[in-house]
């Protein structure tokens, strides 16, 4: 049996937008599955290096770089998702966001986790662009918890893109039972909507004038924010 690693791109009038993808195949070439993992609107970037292999076959890790949070260019996510041995999502998170990171390989490890390798800028505190290598080691659990309950101070369940956007953007998460908060640049509420349609939901801004705004993902059992920012309409 076999995994294929890579993307479709499809590109319109408006948009590119390039989709992460799995797919099973037995040894005859017949297609078992196709997982298809994101629907982002940029572009996306993989590891090019072992981004696949496999100790146990129940946690299958794959980690991309994402570049749709446009509002922050300089400081960009890492997306970890993480896969039962039928391609099904078992948890998923954003790492980062206090610099830019890259990702060049995933390896997964006999304990059941894995190792990302990479490269790490961080553009606010040297101009000259300086770059690092950076290693994180990730168990299935630093997937699975819920951001807030983890030590990982730059983890996240949910991202919110394209930003800036106009009339729409989209809330990508697996995680159930949130609801986003969205407030004027005065902390005027404009906005309040249950999240559904996992991985990805859309929320129409159209009623919104031009502006900065700022929004509050919160866990409507818990009753707290599990993540905060702004967002930027054009």
């Amino acid at each position: 049996m076999f995994l294929i690693y890579g993307h479709q791109t499809y590109i319109s009038l408006t948009r590119v937008t390039q989709i992460l993808l799995l797919q099973k195949l037995m040894k005859t070439t017949s297609l078992l599955i196709t997982q298809f993992l994101d629907d982002l609107i940029l572009q996306i970037f993989q590891p090019f290096l072992n981004p696949l292999i496999l100790f146990d076959a129940n946690n299958i890790y794959v980690a991309s770089r994402n570049n749709y949070f446009s509002s922050d260019p300089i400081n960009l996510k890492i997306s970890v998702a993480l896969l039962d041995s039928s391609l099904n999502l078992k948890g998923w998170k954003w790492f980062g966001g206090d610099k830019n990171y890259s990702t060049y390989t995933v390896t997964a490890t006999s304990d059941g986790g894995c190792v990302i390798g990479g490269t790490v800028c961080d553009w606010q505190n040297s101009p000259s662009g300086d770059v690092d290598l950076w290693i994180k080691k990730i168990f299935p659990d630093d997937i699975i918890t819920n951001a807030e309950e983890t030590p990982d101070p730059y983890d996240s369940d949910v991202a919110i893109y394209p930003n800036p956007g106009s009339d729409f953007f989209f809330v990508k998460t697996i995680r159930k039972n949130l609801l986003i908060k969205v407030f004027s640049s005065s902390g005027i509420p404009v906005m309040q909507e249950e999240i559904e349609n996992f991985p990805t939901y859309k929320i129409n801004t159209y009623g919104l004038k031009n502006g900065v705004y700022t929004y509050q993902i919160i866990d409507k059992y818990k009753n707290i924010i599990i993540e905060s920012g702004t967002w930027i309409k054009n």
